[in-house]
């Protein structure tokens, strides 16, 4: 799942790895997927480590009392360096050398270094007894990065073939040891309608 929405967003802001405050309407987003997801079984809830994720985070938990609820730093946003806090469009892509996936905005990391980072939070979640239900609230990249990774796609693969959700939306996985995920939904929004 991705987290609600900020006011940053509201601000157009690049968030990367700031703490991200949210909005009333995100705040109303996060307890509108709590009521979607109250009846579910959920054993365990990782957030980023961003502030706007782990809100989300302590909404939805109240649901599930005795879920564990974890922030994981593998989970967090790419950290975009002096573009964080930009106007999204004033920061200058354009002039960062190495190509979309290997750019790097100066004090920032690469595409690529985010994709290994969300690679090790899997590796090590991947393995969770059988039946059990996780939630993962993040960011709209890291969703997108970890939709491929559950897929078994490589980085350019997954920018192809997983949209990148909207604010408080998720996607739902199948993932048994042994076999290929499947995709229940991708980026469920009903639940704010």
């Amino acid at each position: 799942m991705t987290h609600s929405e900020t006011l940053e967003n509201i601000k157009n802001l690049l968030q990367g790895q700031r703490p991200g405050v949210l909005s009333p309407r995100g705040i109303g987003q996060a307890e509108k997927v709590a009521l979607y997801l109250k009846d579910r079984r959920i054993n365990n809830i990782y957030t980023s480590g961003m502030e706007r994720c782990a809100k989300a985070g302590e909404i939805i938990a109240v649901y599930h009392p005795d879920s564990v609820v974890a922030k994981n730093n593998n989970l967090n946003a790419r950290c975009l360096g002096i573009f964080e806090g930009m106007k999204k469009d004033e920061a200058p892509w354009d002039d960062l050398n190495g190509g979309f996936f290997a750019n790097r905005p100066d004090g920032g990391e690469t595409l690529e270094e985010t994709w290994d980072r969300i690679n090790s939070f899997y590796d090590g979640v991947k393995n969770a007894p059988e039946e059990s239900t996780l939630l993962i609230i993040a960011h709209g990249e890291t969703a997108v990065l970890l939709g491929g990774i559950v897929h078994g796609y490589d980085l350019p693969t997954a920018y192809e073939k997983i949209p990148e959700p909207k604010k408080a939306e998720f996607s739902e996985y199948e993932i048994c040891r042994g076999e290929r995920a499947k995709t229940i939904k991708t980026n469920f929004g009903e639940h704010l309608l």
